[in-house]
């Protein structure tokens, strides 16, 4: 594919204002694809005090790329933006279209990386759904802000520079999709959002894969797990079906209706339990039926540490899946993709430990 017939810059549903094109033709710069797809970063309020309150998405990612023109002179850069909704909003379907168009642009041989702007309230779900699904050794780098772009203060465009700077970083292949926020490096499979407003809301559960300093990634670790070209769900697609995982949050004292409800509505369901995967005690016949019809994964609402097998719960017995060190948003990410590849409870075991 040659760059006249690849995906140019335009932006979907917007009018361009003379920006849209943002590719230079110096060849000695490495060229990078910028897929936007709205959120904080690309937020707009009439008052540069705010950082709630304003429209999230409102900037176009020419408008972005805009604010910070020394990229330019770092990359050769194409731009497109598939949608801007709220990442709140994000859906499995979006993050597949998210998918294609990515593969779209690491299939071109001229292009050295891929930039992914996202909103930060589910950018860690579709980091880790990315990880999963991209079959290329290609670096994929997930940014985002928690200022909008008209803030004072505003933390996108030292997020976007360093996106670009490690997108285009040869020691940047072949270690998964990446989130790179507040200078900071982190593998998809890791990251978690830790705090509502915070610059440095971002962190890694464990230990991140790298810093920048001075616009310069310096990579410390590889991540182990299985990701992108390891990945077994790279050939999945919407049009299989998107079955319906659903989360419940344990608690003490929880009613029993909410897993009822589960029966009739869910395809599957990953528990958010206490501490190392418990729930009470009354709830424990309602899991092992539930578990008998459906899978069953428990995951923790505690920020770090895994679920043991067979720990809090005998899962053998119970016929439930313990989510080893996943979150429970996380947990419903890999186990999606586990239904649609029709996989079977051991199969299903088995990926929570290798990926």
């Amino acid at each position: 594919m040659t760059m006249d017939n690849m995906p140019n810059d335009s932006t979907a549903g917007r009018t361009g204002n003379g920006l849209d094109r943002l590719i230079t033709d110096r060849p000695s710069l490495p060229r990078i694809a910028v897929v936007a797809t709205g959120g904080t970063i690309a937020g707009y309020s009439s008052d540069p005090a705010a950082t709630v309150g304003y429209t999230a998405g409102a900037l176009d990612v020419s408008e972005l790329l805009d604010s910070i023109p020394e990229a330019r002179k770092m990359a050769d850069i194409v731009t497109e933006q598939p949608f801007s909704p709220c990442s709140e909003n994000r859906t499995m379907n979006e993050r597949f279209v998210l998918a294609k168009t990515i593969r779209r642009f690491a299939a071109n041989p001229e292009i050295a990386g891929i930039v992914v702007t996202h909103g930060t309230d589910t950018m860690e779900e579709t980091a880790y759904f990315l990880n999963l699904t991209l079959g290329t050794d290609k670096p994929v780098v997930l940014t985002g802000a928690m200022r909008p772009a008209t803030a004072i203060g505003a933390d996108g465009p030292a997020n976007l520079m360093n996106a670009i700077a490690t997108a285009i970083s040869p020691d940047a292949a072949g270690r998964g999709v990446m989130v790179v926020m507040n200078d900071t490096i982190v593998p998809a499979r890791s990251v978690t959002k830790g705090h509502t407003t915070r610059v440095d809301a971002f962190q890694a559960i464990g230990q991140s894969i790298g810093v920048l300093a001075n616009g310069r990634p310096e990579f410390l670790l590889t991540p182990t797990k299985r990701h992108t070209t390891m990945s077994e769900f790279t050939e999945l697609d919407e049009s299989i079906g998107i079955p319906q995982v659903d989360i419940v949050s344990c608690y003490a004292e929880m009613s029993e209706a909410i897993l009822e409800t589960c029966l009739s509505c869910s395809d599957a369901v990953v528990l958010s339990a206490v501490g190392d995967g418990a729930f009470p005690r009354k709830l424990h016949p309602l899991v092992h039926a539930l578990a008998g019809k459906m899978p069953v994964v428990r995951s923790t609402r505690v920020a770090d540490g895994p679920v043991v097998r067979n720990g809090e719960l005998n899962d053998d017995e119970y016929g439930t899946i313990a989510g080893n060190s996943l979150n429970p948003q996380k947990a419903r990410v890999l186990l999606t993709l586990c239904l649609m590849k029709k996989m079977n409870t051991c199969d299903i075991i088995r990926c929570f430990g290798e990926y």
